[in-house]
């Protein structure tokens, strides 16, 4: 039922998501090993996600506010970059600070590598179009 429910309403296991008129935090999560899928609805309260006891008659009813992707602490993610090493991206672990907020802001924070390989791509576009080759 949950399975189908998040898979209607285009909701990937751990996203973050909202209820129109809430400012709770949700999340579709895997209690279970990966063969045998246990999923569940938690809230985030106090910092820590809990097991919520949402009905099934108000997710059904439910307007879904997605929310832009943004990693949490200790979360690994990607970023591009420009240098004459060859490497477009490098991966590290989130740890909020200033640097890491300032990338996300600027859009180059990425949840996967082809995701950050693909901004990459369009950034070395960019500079060869806006800037005279040496």
């Amino acid at each position: 039922m949950l399975k189908e429910w998040a898979e209607n309403n285009n909701i990937e296991l751990d996203e973050k998501f909202k209820f129109k008129g809430s400012n709770r935090l949700y999340r579709i999560h895997n209690i279970g090993s990966e063969i045998d899928i246990n999923l569940v609805i938690q809230e985030k309260y106090n910092n820590n996600w809990e097991i919520s006891d949402i009905s099934v008659n108000v997710l059904e009813n439910a307007n879904i506010v997605k929310l832009p992707w943004r990693p949490d602490k200790g979360d690994v993610c990607y970023s591009p970059t420009i240098n004459s090493s060859g490497i477009n991206y490098f991966k590290f672990s989130w740890g909020d600070t200033c640097a890491d907020k300032y990338l996300y802001k600027l859009g180059l924070i990425c949840k996967t590598e082809e995701d950050a390989k693909q901004k990459y791509n369009k950034m070395v576009e960019f500079c060869k179009k806006e800037f005279v080759q040496c």
